[in-house]
Parts: structure tokens; sequence; C-alpha cells
């Protein structure tokens, strides 16, 4: 199921006789081992684990945190044995935008879908910042819109990166 889903997320699912699945996409997630306790705990970030410890009985005690990586599935028994496994995430699916439209193989026809929406002055104002129209395409592939692009131009520092991000993305795809 992991391997199908695109955008970013974290799954946990305690089955009936008390084994943890955790499958790790490209969310943040915090997953602490209080030994002594017999115990797991788990939420999205750092800070938001720090705060909830803060203010109840297990700030008295110690743990270990447990590195998770993208694309990683934990399996924690009732013994608290924890086996890793790991699935494929998909290179198209960044962390940063997904819910994709076309494939690079119909950007031709994506060329006049664009121009026939007025979309030809966006092109032009890339274009004077030295980015091609299959950067721009690369862009939309990746998901952005064109408000989330026409902010980008204010910064064209970010609007370098999330170029270089999209071909790298996909390039791997592809």
């Amino acid at each position: 199921m992991s391997e199908a889903v695109i955008g970013s997320f974290v799954f946990t699912m305690l089955t009936d006789d008390n084994t943890l699945y955790i499958s790790k996409g490209d969310n943040p997630l915090c997953l602490l081992h209080f030994k002594e306790l017999g115990m797991y705990v788990y939420a999205s970030t750092k800070e938001i684990m720090a705060k909830a410890i803060a203010r109840c009985f297990l700030k008295k005690h110690t743990f270990e945190g447990v590195a998770v990586e993208d694309g990683e599935i934990i399996r924690i028994d009732k013994s608290g044995t924890l086996e890793r496994g790991c699935f494929i995430i998909d290179a198209y699916d960044c962390g940063y935008h997904y819910g994709f439209g076309r494939h690079l193989a119909y950007w031709d026809d994506y060329y006049d879908y664009l121009e026939d929406y007025g979309q030809g002055d966006l092109f032009e104002v890339c274009s004077s910042l030295g980015l091609s129209q299959d950067d721009l395409l690369m862009l939309y592939e990746m998901g952005y819109d064109d408000e989330e692009i026409e902010t980008m131009l204010y910064d064209t520092d970010l609007l370098k990166q999330c170029v270089e991000e999209a071909r790298v993305c996909i390039n791997e795809y592809y």
C-alpha cells in the first residue's frame, strides 16, 4: 500500500496481537523507545514530542531515539522486538508537491494547453529570468500551480532551487 500512495505520509497500524507497524513516507516522524517501560512513543516532530513528554510521567524516564528513514517500515511486536523493512518511494514524489498532471511525453500538447489559457506571459517572464519553457513545464509537472510559480518569481533563488529539484526528480523517474 505504501508504494501506491502519492504524497506525504506516515501510516501506523496496531494489529489485534499488539504489533505496531509504522510506514514512513517523507513526512517527519519522531519515534522514541522507553526501554525500562517497554514502551515506544511517536509523534510527527521532536518539538511536539518534547512538549508532550514535558507534560506527563514520561519526563522522569530515559529514552533513546529510533531513526526511521523515508521508505522504511518498522514492525514492533508486543515483546518490543523491532524489525525493519522497506518500500520504494515514487521518485516522482519528492516530498514537496504531488498530484501531478500530464507526463513528460505530453509536454508538446501541454504547451498548446498553456498557451490557450493565457500562460504565454508567464513563459515570457520566466524566460527573462533564464528559465526555459521546459523548466516551467517541469514545475507544472511537479504540481506547482500558476500562483506558486508567480510567487517564486519574487525569489529567484527559490525558483532556481525548485527547478533543479524538479530536474532531479524527473530524471530519476525517467
